[in-house]
């Protein structure tokens, strides 16, 4: 059985009111609740919202996922609005769009100097500058291992640090290490798209290319992009891995459903 979750957020001043529902495949309606609380207690009611929709659905999670819900990012609201775009506009993949994320999670931390996933996701974004920028890998890995760094001073038990270490060794060829910082970022938060996204690359880039590793790259991307529908790069990616493994069929419907997907969020 599928199921969907919509709700909305509204705002006004110090006040947020979020209206959450659960329906199933076939449109009925599990749960709904309203949330008009102060905006400091945000935190609270996500944790709220995620296990009540976890308790309708019987979800067997494991310790590591109990802990993941139980636990604050920041606390503070302006923090995590920041933090939050920081993730939207670095989605895009352009140099601006990365440059304009680190400034954002930069201020993030300015709200919140402990806000141990701001200075993981700027360690991110400078890997990604390599690619999608024009900053050089020496520079990129210098950036992002001091920021790793102070990330994991304060929590080392989040999965970006890791995810960018292992992304760090796959750009070095150093495969064996990196398939072990991945595991242990997906073993921390098996939720974590990006994480399973760049697990797909490490697949992808592999100079082992035997069937086991074509499958891995798919079922790695297909994770990521069941945790994350509307993320491009991710989609993109999917659309490769079908046809990597001869599923040709298949990536033509999944290209004509991104294409549809890019045009509506372009417009």
């Amino acid at each position: 059985m599928a199921y969907v979750v919509e709700g909305s957020v509204r705002k006004q001043n110090e006040q947020v009111l979020i209206t959450a529902q659960l329906l199933n495949a076939n449109d009925e309606h599990l749960w709904a609740e309203n949330y008009d609380e102060d905006l400091l207690d945000a935190f609270k009611i996500q944790q709220e919202v995620s296990q009540k929709i976890v308790d309708q659905l019987s979800i067997i999670i494991s310790p590591e996922e109990k802990k993941a819900l139980k636990k604050a990012s920041s606390k503070n609201a302006m923090a995590l609005e920041l933090f939050s775009k920081g993730r939207s506009v670095a989605d895009d993949r352009t140099q601006e769009s990365l440059e304009k994320s680190i400034e954002l999670y930069r201020q993030a931390i300015e709200q919140d100097s402990l806000f141990a996933e701001a200075y993981a996701e700027i360690a991110n974004s400078y890997v990604l500058l390599v690619t999608y920028g024009n900053l050089s890998w020496p520079e990129a890995k210098l950036q992002a291992r001091s920021y790793i760094d102070k990330a994991l001073a304060i929590d080392d038990q989040i999965a970006r640090p890791y995810t960018v270490l292992a992304f760090i060794y796959m750009t070095d060829k150093k495969f064996d290490l990196a398939k072990s910082y991945f595991e242990k970022a997906i073993k921390i938060n098996p939720n974590d798209a990006t994480a399973h996204h760049h697990f797909a690359l490490f697949y992808r880039s592999h100079p082992d290319a035997s069937e086991s590793t074509i499958l891995n790259y798919l079922k790695e991307i297909t994770e990521a992009q069941k945790l994350d529908p509307l993320s491009m790069p991710i989609n993109q990616m999917k659309f490769y891995a079908l046809l990597a493994n001869g599923r040709l069929e298949e990536a033509k419907e999944h290209f004509d459903k991104t294409s549809v997907l890019n045009s509506f969020f372009n417009n």
